[in-house]
């Protein structure tokens, strides 16, 4: 019986350390994406309202139009 509860604490100490891991590499990339959001070239108040996935596409664009400006001179 000992050894059924020691694995169990073992298992949720597991459980834990992974979901603390999880909440740190959460906000990790949440401060990226801020980061990411702050260079894009658009109103403040429009970029408090992006989602990741709108985040990564504009900055996407912006990439793609400033080679094609790059290349066009």
């Amino acid at each position: 019986m000992a050894h059924t509860d020691k694995g169990h604490q073992s298992s949720e100490k597991r459980k834990e350390k992974s979901r603390e891991a999880a909440r740190c590499r959460r906000s990790k990339e949440s401060e990226l994406y801020s980061a990411l959001s702050d260079c894009l070239p658009l109103p403040r108040d429009l970029l408090e309202n992006l989602d990741k996935a709108s985040i990564m596409r504009l900055a996407i664009a912006c990439l793609h139009t400033g080679d094609m400006i790059d290349t066009s001179e």
